[in-house]
């Protein structure tokens, strides 16, 4: 599907691309937001917060996570499916990125979620999503491929009593991670919040055990850690 960015309406806060398609609904829509949520296992993330620890027993905080959303599906329980073209850029400390808003969604019982943390092979161009700082901050290198990083999950580690820096990067084609959620979800005709919650850890685990040591603390230009990183974020996100 081509995606035409000329007409598309900028909304700053949530810096997203809102060009949006939908299957044609004959019953009425109703106002659904999604509220993301981040957490370390089962603790609320906080930033610079030296002391949370993966599956490989890695000591690691977090100082900044920024990422694309996308390519949103809700598949109803009669088998009809809701696409979304829209692209959201989360940056997590800013807090009003953090509640996505879907309008043309009907009332009903919906049994799978799925979208992208990254973008489509048509959105991850050099220059292909609108030029602002945001966006530009979010460029991968032309040298590498172009297009965009699709996540920077960043921080420090502890290893032997010296602090380390970590900058685990997805980009490239190959590395978009697909999450497909299948949950009843029933949206009622008022305004419906969904809680979409994402586990940091999960990066490091399931399944494969990441080792910021062995593996590597930084993964932009190491394709095998990247490969790595893909395949666990596949059930970072959970509905609760």
């Amino acid at each position: 599907m081509r995606i035409i960015f000329i007409g598309c309406v900028i909304a700053s806060a949530l810096f997203q691309v809102r060009c949006k398609k939908t299957e044609t609904a004959s019953q009425p829509v109703t106002p659904t937001q999604i509220a993301l949520q981040f957490t370390v296992e089962n603790e609320i993330l906080k930033f610079d917060t030296l002391g949370y620890y993966n599956a490989a027993g890695n000591n690691y905080s977090i100082s900044n996570l920024i990422f694309y959303l996308s390519a949103f599906e809700f598949e109803n329980t009669t088998g009809q499916i809701y696409k979304f073209n829209d692209v959201y850029l989360v940056d997590v400390k800013n807090k009003n990125n953090l509640n996505l808003s879907f309008t043309d969604l009907p009332a009903g019982t919906y049994k799978r979620v799925t979208f992208l943390i990254g973008l489509d092979s048509l959105h991850n161009l050099s220059n292909a999503l609108p030029n602002t700082i945001e966006n530009n901050n979010m460029a991968w290198p032309p040298a590498m491929g172009g297009g965009y990083h699709f996540i920077k999950l960043e921080g420090k580690f502890m290893d032997q009593n010296q602090m380390f820096g970590m900058a685990i990067h997805l980009g490239r084609n190959q590395n978009c991670v697909v999450i497909n959620i299948t949950q009843n979800i029933s949206l009622k005709p008022e305004m419906n919040r969904i809680n979409l919650s994402m586990n940091i850890n999960e990066w490091f685990k399931n399944p494969h055990i990441y080792d910021l040591n062995i593996d590597g603390n930084f993964t932009m230009s190491d394709s095998a850690a990247m490969a790595k990183i893909k395949q666990n974020g596949s059930d970072v996100f959970t509905i609760n």
